[in-house]
């Protein structure tokens, strides 16, 4: 019933005006109905151990599966005219050194803006990814001259946060900066998306 639910909360909230703070004005896809599932699995289990409940609800239950659209990325060709353009904004300029450094470096953001000074060891940056953390895998991504310039570039950026290798701001501010960043060098083109 949870599922259902889920799956028609959108038209619910029509149907019965109900507000909600975040307009629902579309189906979720499954592999988000999927996350709210499993939560809810994960604190029904926390719970059953922490009172020595037997009864599962969840036993005999099937998880959809998680379908994920083909990723995007940049040709080379544009990767390489991103790097080299003159930006005159100073904001802009400072988010296309930041995601230039990820991609090169190919970390996930929530780590990539995790990255200290300290993570540097002999030319690599060394860390341990967060959602891998359980399984401590020592990851070391050797640093090619233009991520160190870029690193360099940035590092006495601000005396409260000088220990991060990229200045610090929300994930929001980040990505709204690439979507600006990218409709002003007009980087954009047409691509088949199928939605499942």
């Amino acid at each position: 019933r949870y599922k259902i639910f889920l799956e028609n909360e959108h038209l619910l909230c029509v149907e019965y005006n109900i507000p909600t703070e975040k307009p629902i004005s579309q189906v979720r896809k499954p592999s988000t109905i999927n996350g709210y599932l499993k939560k809810l699995r994960t604190f029904l289990n926390h719970y059953r151990k922490s009172n020595n409940e037997i009864y599962n609800p969840y036993e005999g239950f099937k998880f959809g599966s998680d379908n994920y659209s083909k990723p995007l990325h940049l040709t080379n060709l544009e990767f390489d005219f991103l790097q080299k353009v003159i930006i005159d904004n100073k904001r802009l300029c400072k988010i296309r050194d930041i995601f230039v450094l990820n991609c090169l470096l190919g970390f996930r953001v929530g780590d990539f803006f995790s990255l200290r000074h300290s993570d540097i060891v002999h030319g690599f940056i060394e860390y341990y990814p967060s959602k891998t953390k359980k399984y401590e895998v020592l990851v070391k991504v050797p640093l090619l001259k233009k991520a160190v310039e870029i690193i360099e570039k940035y590092k006495i950026e601000s005396a409260r946060y000088a220990e991060y290798i990229v200045p610090r701001m929300s994930l929001k501010t980040y990505n709204e900066g690439l979507k600006e960043l990218f409709q002003l060098l007009n980087l954009d083109r047409m691509i088949t998306y199928l939605d499942s």
